[in-house]
């Protein structure tokens, strides 16, 4: 069992590693997409197989909605035959299932091997900043927004967001305010914040 949770965790890092690197336009699938997939339907399998609870009331509220973006969605794609609103509803329901393999893999152990891959995303960036080789995109006006490795700069400083509150996250639900966890928190805090301001987005700042 243990042997199965953690190959499933390594195939969420390894998503969660691949998600800054893009082979094809932003929007379309990715690398990073093929491994959440993998994670959870690998994750739902097992979980079913287990005999595991993956509904809870909690989650109606949730369906409910997801059922209306489908039927909306539905309803006037059979009237304007534009195919963005079958792509969008898949969209929708991709993202709800990786919240659920999100809260379904959540342990302590995951958390952990999580946050190390969100300190490394921060440093890799910074590393492909300080090399030269990061992208830029060039404002009419003469700005330069940095991106990284992504293909617009808002997508990178949502990125570098989500690895801040992933690690604030943890920071939190641990309480354990001590000197090195100060430290090791509000270090790349700074370091997130250093890329965001580099990007440019006023709304991820």
């Amino acid at each position: 069992m243990k042997n199965k949770k953690k190959f499933l965790n390594v195939i969420f890092y390894i998503a969660f590693i691949t998600k800054q690197f893009y082979i094809f336009p932003s929007g379309s699938i990715g690398i990073a997409d093929l491994f959440f997939a993998a994670a959870g339907i690998l994750t739902l399998y097992t979980a079913w197989k287990d005999g595991k609870k993956v509904w809870y009331q909690e989650d109606s509220p949730w369906i409910v909605f997801l059922i209306f973006v489908t039927i909306i969605n539905g309803i006037y794609f059979i009237q304007t035959l534009k195919w963005n609103l079958p792509l969008h509803t898949l969209y929708w329901l991709y993202s709800a299932f990786l919240i659920w393999t999100f809260r379904t893999l959540y342990s302590e152990y995951f958390m952990a091997g999580l946050c190390w891959v969100c300190r490394l995303n921060l440093l890799f960036q910074v590393i492909v900043l300080i090399s030269g080789r990061g992208r830029y995109f060039h404002e009419t006006w003469g700005g330069a927004r940095f991106m990284g490795t992504f293909n617009d700069p808002n997508q990178f400083a949502f990125f570098v967001f989500t690895m801040i509150l992933v690690l604030f996250m943890e920071y939190r639900r641990k309480a354990v305010y001590t000197a090195k966890a100060r430290i090791g928190f509000w270090g790349m805090f700074l370091v997130g914040v250093f890329l965001i301001v580099k990007a440019k987005s006023t709304g991820m700042s």
